[in-house]
């Protein structure tokens, strides 16, 4: 291989980096922007107090923040919120899905035999 296909296949190579990267941005920013949209539609959907819980939800586990703003976000789609969601409402959906995700462990002991 001499110099000039070397140097060919560098320039390839980096533009192909130069691509990816580019298309990384550009994904990066499309979800940036969805995550604004999503946060804007909770805001208009919920009470400052279910705001303020869902929260600290999202410190302590994000998660289950994710799952919550993924129901409200359906309910709003299919039009079956007919009021503001407030704190209470957040309550009882954050325990019908920690309920759900609940996994018992049963420990049984070992027989002398």
């Amino acid at each position: 291989m001499n110099d000039r296909e070397l140097e060919e296949l560098r320039q390839r190579r980096l533009q192909e980096m130069q691509a990816q990267a580019e298309q990384q941005l550009a994904q990066e920013q499309e979800r940036v922007a969805i995550e604004a949209q999503v946060q804007g539609a909770l805001r208009q959907l919920m009470s400052a107090e279910a705001k303020e819980r869902l929260a600290q939800v999202r410190v302590a586990r994000p998660e289950m923040a994710k799952a919550v703003e993924q129901r409200i976000m359906a309910l709003a789609r299919d039009g079956e919120l007919t009021a503001l969601i407030d704190d209470a409402t957040l309550q009882k959906m954050l325990t019908h899905l920690s309920r759900r995700r609940e996994t018992k462990i049963e420990i049984r002991g070992y027989r002398n035999v």
